[in-house]
């Protein structure tokens, strides 16, 4: 037949590693994405989070007490006009009454409004100071004037009260407006929170997936692929083809694989070179 025994090449190491150090390694980088997208989806959850009680839990109940608030001081006004201008003591009810709920919503408000901008809590004060400066000066004089304040003497001091409360009145605006604004401005951190929180879920999906992808991508070229080569040069060499090398670049356990087969190879063709003499 006059095959020869051809010479046996240099038995490699795995220039691609083992298999063992391919399944490190595709451990390691799913590992790590999945550890990486965990972190991100958590930090961004936590931002949800935090936004969402900062809207639904401090600026959202501060606007609606600052509503009531207003109301409070509104019914303190209303209240020593009507006394003003007709010395009917029922008109101090809803002062008591207001007065008492004003302390009440001030101090909810300094609880909600805590370790937010200066320039809020400065706004509460202002209200506070200048609710306190109404009552000193106009509205306790008028609720403990000895004698009716009827006719002019009584229109005169409700137009005075009334002049008066622009301040309060002013005050509690300047107030409302920034809360709105911090409640406009927490509602759009919300927004930002929310989509962010979506695009991490989406990147942390992506990364799982990609690595996935790596993972069957790398098993398929670093070890499948060479288990083929091998399979058809052994179909080869099956088929009477005696001089194909069998040679396999791959993992190193697939290298010893390969050259163990060919070490037969050569054996089969030497005996039967030896047979034929």
């Amino acid at each position: 037949m006059g095959l020869t025994l051809s010479e046996h090449p240099t038995e490699r190491r795995g220039a691609l590693g083992s298999l063992g150090s391919l399944a490190n390694l595709s451990m390691a980088v799913a590992v790590t994405v999945l550890l990486v997208g965990t972190i991100v989806v958590i930090v961004s959850f936590s931002n949800l989070l935090a936004a969402r009680s900062e809207v639904f839990n401090r600026l959202g109940p501060a606007l609606v007490q600052t509503e009531k608030l207003r109301t409070s001081l509104l019914d303190q006004e209303t209240g020593v006009r009507g006394f003003a201008q007709t010395h009917d003591d029922r008109f101090l009810e809803p002062y008591e009454d207001g007065k008492t709920a004003e302390a009440a919503l001030t101090r909810n408000l300094h609880s909600l409004l805590a370790d937010e901008q200066a320039t809020i809590e400065r706004r509460l004060d202002d209200v506070t100071g200048a609710a306190a400066t109404w009552r000193r000066e106009v509205a306790e004089p008028i609720a403990t004037a000895p004698d009716g304040a009827n006719g002019d003497d009584g229109e005169q001091a409700a137009l005075m009260s009334k002049l008066a409360f622009d301040d309060v009145r002013a005050a509690v605006d300047r107030l409302e407006r920034d809360v709105s604004a911090g409640s406009r401005a927490a509602r759009s951190d919300l927004d930002t929170a929310t989509t962010s929180l979506g695009v991490a879920i989406g990147l942390a999906l992506a990364g799982v997936t990609g690595s996935g992808l790596f993972g069957a991508w790398l098993l398929r070229r670093r070890v499948v692929v060479p288990i083929e080569q091998l399979v058809d040069q052994t179909d080869s060499v099956d088929l009477g083809r005696f001089d194909t090398e069998i040679v396999v670049s791959g993992p190193r356990e697939i290298e010893q694989l390969a050259t163990r087969v060919d070490d037969m190879r050569r054996r089969l063709v030497a005996e039967l070179a030896a047979a034929e003499i």
